[in-house]
Order: C-alpha cells, then structure tokens, then sequence
C-alpha cells in the first residue's frame, strides 16, 4: 500500500443529507446497534454514533430484549431523568439567573468574611450560566442548515457591501504605496 492510498483510507467523506435523514431514521426508529446501522449504510459505527450524539438523537425506547423478555438492569444502573425541553430548560436557567441576582444582592450587605466563601461558588454558577445563554439555540430540523435561518440580503445591499470593500481595499493599497515607496526604489531597503 503507498502512502497516498494509505492517507486517502483515512479521508471523511462528507454526508448527503438523505444518508443523514436515512441513519438518523434508523437510529430513531430501531433498537440496532449502531453497529449493524453502519455496516448496513457502510460507515464506522463511531460514524454513525458522533452523529447521533452531535444531533442529540434518541434512540427508542424499547424495553423488551431479543426475545421479547424484558432485561433485567445493571444493578449499578439507574434510571435516567428524560432531558428536559427547551421550554424547561429556559425555564430553569432564568430561575437559576433569579437566584443569583437574589443571592448576590444578600452578598452585597454580607461582611466580606461571611461573603467570601460564597462568592467563587457564585462566580461559577453565573460562568456557566453566561456560556449557556451563548449556546442556547434551538436544534434545527434534519436537512435545515444554519445559514438557511439568516435573513437573506437584498441585492442592493450585497452591492453596496461589495462597493464599501472594494473602496477599503483600493485605500489601503495607496496608502501603503505612499508609505513604502521609496522602501524599494532602485534596490533601495534591500
């Protein structure tokens, strides 16, 4: 096997979103591993899984084994909470918001030797908070893409863009022209 053959096995090839709406519906809608889903769509089954994770993908819940018996649960198992909606979860961060408003305003009358200890906890909790809210985006639809959610640019607009950075480029060529000119000049600055 020569390198470039070797190099090419390892390349990803980027998804069609039918292949993706067909494996999202596979692991929507069956109890296969993600292993037989990939060996019947010819992935890796890490393929098939970051996909799953990275659309936030459920898999069915089907209690029942092979054998319609159900199986029995690890005894380390225990039961997961559903995942809250986007409704609860922006529910919950603005009680969560709330609280920490509520709580740093007690700190604010507090001695600072009593309110030093709450304050890196508080700290934290508004941190994350903070990077939540950057995130905080409802997923989209299978097939919709995120540049398709924009508001699309008028004509005119695109033209006046295109007009003001051609302008910018033309002005700061002559401007660096006035400035270096001479750099170069007969074999000047070399």
């Amino acid at each position: 096997m020569t390198l470039s053959s070797s190099s090419s096995a390892f390349r990803r090839e980027k998804l069609t979103p039918e292949r993706i709406a067909e494996m999202r519906g596979m692991v929507e809608g069956s109890t296969l591993s993600f292993r037989r889903i990939a060996a019947s769509m010819s992935l890796t089954a890490s393929t098939v899984s970051r996909y799953a994770a990275e659309g936030g993908w459920q898999r069915p819940s089907d209690p029942a084994g092979p054998a319609g018996v159900p199986a029995p649960a690890p005894p380390h198992a225990k039961a997961r909470p559903a995942l809250p909606t986007v409704q609860q979860r922006e529910r919950i961060t603005q009680k969560l918001w709330r609280l920490a408003e509520r709580h740093a305003e007690e700190l604010e009358d507090q001695p600072l030797e009593v309110a030093q200890r709450a304050l890196q906890p508080l700290a934290r909790l508004t941190r994350t908070l903070g990077e939540m809210d950057k995130h905080v985006q409802p997923p989209l639809d299978a097939g919709q893409y995120e540049i398709d959610t924009k508001p699309r640019r008028s004509l005119h607009e695109m033209r006046d863009e295109l007009v003001a950075h051609l302008e910018r480029i033309e002005r700061e060529e002559r401007e660096y022209e006035e400035r270096y000119r001479w750099t170069f000049e007969d074999g000047a600055g070399i």
